[in-house]
């Protein structure tokens, strides 16, 4: 993960966090490094979720399909941004939105 230092540090998140103690603070938070594919599913509506995922290269989509099945893109969560942050922390039992 070390590559991705540079937008990790450009994320509020890690921002005044000193790359010597990034490392080490990664390591503690169990980060974990996925990749997706184009419009792969990261969380689906009524998902519990409980981590918090910062976007090192791509996009990643919130997505909400209305009554109907239309699909709304609600924001699109570039390189350096957080998604999930809102629903981990507040104890949200289900995702009223999808992540793709």
């Amino acid at each position: 993960m070390k590559i991705f230092y540079e937008v990790l540090k450009c994320c509020p998140l890690f921002s005044d966090i000193a790359e010597k103690n990034l490392s080490t603070l990664l390591t503690c938070l169990s980060a974990v490094q996925k990749s997706f594919g184009k419009g792969s599913v990261i969380f689906s509506a009524d998902d519990h979720v409980a981590h918090v995922g910062v976007v090192l290269e791509g996009s990643v989509h919130i997505i909400q399909n209305n009554y109907w099945g239309n699909r709304m893109i609600l924001a699109r969560i570039e390189p350096s941004g957080l998604f999930g942050e809102v629903f981990s922390c507040a104890g949200i039992e289900k995702l009223p939105v999808s992540v793709a």
